[in-house]
């Protein structure tokens, strides 16, 4: 395969920014529901990179979210689960090491990826499909109350200021 840079995977791929939450994204799937703003299943191709804005800022989804690593460099899946147990998940091609293929994320579990090299492209599929009303995005002092011992992971996978809100219409 020849070596592509962030912007021309990006390209290739057809990947917007998400907002928000960070990376790229394009929505690939988008499954019939009880009405059109209400869709039975998504399916989205997303990627994120080693530059500013390129990582998932941590959030939290009210339906399970089932994540699939694709190609590029492995990401790191950062979990922080109710209760105040987190969990790390490396995902990516080195199986024989521990790396996951896919995992899934319990609906309520705060959220972050990031790539551990340039970029990784990745999937995400969610059912019930993804509306901006299931998306809420983390407060950083309150996930730092819940979960001190991962102060490195929160500090560098939240923004300053208040939770935002995804944009409505996603």
């Amino acid at each position: 395969m020849t070596e592509l840079d962030a912007a021309a995977v990006a390209a290739v791929l057809g990947l917007d920014p998400l907002p928000v939450e960070g990376g790229r994204f394009r929505q690939i799937w988008r499954a019939p529901g009880s009405s059109p703003s209400r869709p039975a299943a998504t399916a989205i191709i997303a990627m994120l990179t080693d530059e500013a804005d390129g990582c998932s800022q941590f959030h939290r989804l009210s339906a399970d979210e089932v994540w699939h690593f694709s190609l590029g460099d492995p990401l790191e899946l950062v979990l922080l689960e109710p209760g105040g147990s987190s969990r790390h998940v490396s995902m990516g091609p080195e199986i024989a090491a521990g790396a996951q293929l896919a995992w899934v994320v319990p609906a309520g579990t705060w959220m972050a990826a990031r790539t551990t090299g340039r970029w990784t492209v990745f999937g995400t599929t969610m059912v019930p499909g993804f509306t901006s009303e299931r998306y809420e995005g983390a407060d950083r002092q309150e996930l730092l109350t819940g979960w001190p011992d991962e102060r490195a992971s929160i500090m560098a996978l939240t923004r300053p200021g208040p939770a935002q809100a995804m944009p409505p219409g996603l």
